[in-house]
């Protein structure tokens, strides 16, 4: 497991933002949240080129056929994406914004 994302998780965890009910309490180092903010923390410049970011079963969807399309399970598991009937922003804004990650939300994942 890459352990380089364990600052970027445990500031996310201490935060315990309402959205984490939804991961068991707690984000994992293997989720993409983390990852992304210590892309934006560490690279800048590449944060700032990147304009797809992709989940691996979704990389290579997008590789074999073109699609952008996201499977919803990645998104919900491994992005903190909201799904459901009753959901109307896919993402959770103030979550994004606390953690550091609101230009996330403008972006297609």
């Amino acid at each position: 497991m890459d352990h380089r994302v364990s600052e970027q998780a445990h500031f996310i965890n201490k935060l315990g933002h309402k959205l984490l009910k939804y991961v068991e309490g707690k984000i994992s180092l293997e989720m993409e949240i983390p990852k992304l903010l210590w892309l934006k923390q560490n690279l800048p410049g590449t944060w700032k080129r990147t304009e797809l970011f992709f989940y691996l079963t979704d990389f290579l969807t997008w590789k074999a056929t073109g699609c952008e399309s996201r499977l919803s399970c990645s998104l919900v598991c491994k992005w903190n994406y909201r799904s459901g009937p009753n959901i109307t922003n896919n993402w959770c804004f103030d979550y994004l914004e606390e953690i550091g990650l609101s230009d996330l939300a403008t972006c297609y994942i």
